[in-house]
């Protein structure tokens, strides 16, 4: 297209890349982009979906008396029941979205690609907890659709900087996951279904193996459909997720074949030394 100057556009031409920096600087600089990346949007904030993630593994290892030291805000607990741990993660959850309503408003009036960058790991991570929460109650995958409706948010909003605060408005605010931000946050469910699979073959619960099994074999399938004619970070996680899917069905494997010679309490012995070949055989090829 432009074959004389090198393929640079006209303004290029004599001033050099230089000219869209300095363009693009002063945006950059601006005060949106400097709220996201000091305020920890995709950091400290979102990164409590990891959390929540930990929160409800408590589900498969709530035996009477068991203490698990969980990272973070959430701190030391004793097991309870597992309403009272569903509950209490959707109230983790509750703040996430909070943390998302003011990366939401920071972002009102801008274009979302251009500060993408800056909060898409928080909101894999988001998407990772809500659709793990999501699993243990209903043994199904969250939607995009749905995630998108819990991050639609109406505030009250006052017309005029300075109204006295009678007359106010409803705004409403929105912040999409995209597409590729959930297909990650779905490849990393996957890994902490396989550590609830280890979990669950550890409490001598042998039905839950199976499940997260035939869960994990129709998201893999997804994703093989997909392939490599998708974006390179989904293409990229498919080799995890067969892992995780190959140690599933080896605890599958070992408790179908196995399961009725060995006791249960050392049936996460069993799969675990299984495991720890299966990772020595992948590092060796």
């Amino acid at each position: 297209m432009y074959a004389i100057e090198g393929a640079l556009p006209p303004r290029l031409w004599r001033h050099g890349p230089e000219v869209c920096v300095a363009e693009r600087t002063p945006r950059l600089k601006g005060a949106p982009w400097r709220r996201l990346r000091e305020g920890s949007a995709s950091g400290g904030g979102l990164y409590r979906g990891g959390l929540c993630a930990l929160l409800i593994h408590g589900l498969e290892e709530r035996r009477e008396g068991c203490q698990f030291d969980f990272a973070g805000d959430v701190g030391l607990q004793i097991a309870p029941d597992m309403e009272e741990i569903l509950t209490e993660s959707e109230i983790k959850l509750d703040g996430v979205r909070q943390k998302i309503l003011q990366v939401a408003q920071e972002l009102s009036g801008e274009d979302m690609h251009q500060f993408h960058r800056a909060v898409t790991t928080g909101l894999q991570e988001y998407v990772e907890a809500v659709s793990f929460q999501h699993f243990i109650k209903t043994r199904s995958l969250i939607s995009v659709e749905e995630i998108n409706k819990q991050l639609t948010f109406t505030t009250e909003e006052s017309k005029t900087p300075s109204s006295d605060g009678q007359d106010k408005q409803l705004v409403t605010w929105r912040l999409k996951i995209t597409p590729v931000d959930y297909l990650l946050g779905v490849a990393d469910l996957t890994g902490e279904l396989m550590r609830m699979c280890i979990n669950s073959v550890g409490n001598g619960d042998i039905d839950t193996p199976f499940e997260v099994s035939q869960f994990l074999r129709q998201v893999y399938d997804g994703f093989s459909f997909i392939g490599n004619t998708g974006p390179y970070e989904v293409s990229k996680k498919l080799y995890t997720l067969k892992q995780s899917l190959a140690k599933v069905e080896n605890a599958c494997y070992a408790l179908k074949v196995r399961g009725s010679e060995i006791p249960k309490h050392m049936l996460a012995d069993v799969f675990s030394v299984k495991t720890e070949m299966i990772d020595q055989e992948e590092s060796i090829s």
